[in-house]
């Protein structure tokens, strides 16, 4: 095998598409993914365009039973898991003529991008809670330290609200498409 190449690389989790695509961008040069982490990928010279790589977020950590069990079924596909970051799985398998995708049709792929968008928008209404309870607080006379964290609820709140609006926008165009297919 080859030399062990490691980077650097910022992703936010609605951006899994973004990664997707470069880490298969990389494996197009012949540098293919062998270890992932937070921020953190290692690569491994190798040759180039001979992995397709796939990203999915399951429902709930990796090492849960049945997860670990969908895992294996992959496994039994000739489908390997390269590593996990929280509930995102890494698969790699060989290059065939059609794209690596783990879903066949579209109503399989609107539910999964409806299931990420749903985690979302839970993770938009909890921000937004802590933002009221922090404004609640600084109201009450408990300081500016409240305000200020209030405002950062607020704003991580509006994040998760775009990212989980993106998802939602995509799931409906999702479904226009499979009406004009039939």
């Amino acid at each position: 095998m080859g030399n062990i190449i490691r980077k650097r690389k910022l992703f936010w989790v609605w951006q899994w598409q973004k990664e997707e695509t470069w880490i298969n961008a990389m494996a197009a040069k012949g540098l293919l993914l062998t270890e992932v982490g937070f921020c953190r990928y290692e690569f491994e010279e190798g040759e180039p365009g001979a992995y397709q790589y796939c990203m999915q977020m399951l429902k709930g950590a990796a090492s849960k039973k049945r997860n670990q069990e969908y895992i294996e079924f992959l496994k039994d596909t000739d489908i390997k898991c390269i590593g996990t970051v929280g509930s995102w799985i890494y698969l790699r398998r060989k290059t065939e003529e059609i794209p690596f995708s783990l879903f066949s049709d579209l109503d399989s792929k609107m539910q999964y991008l409806a299931r990420i968008g749903r985690t979302f928008l839970f993770l938009m209404i909890s921000q937004l809670v802590a933002c009221i309870g922090n404004f609640y607080a600084w109201l009450s006379g408990s300081g500016n330290m409240k305000l200020m964290i209030g405002i950062f609820f607020l704003f991580t709140g509006a994040v998760w609200g775009f990212a989980a609006a993106g998802l939602f926008c995509r799931v409906r165009n999702l479904k226009k498409e499979s009406v004009l297919r039939e």
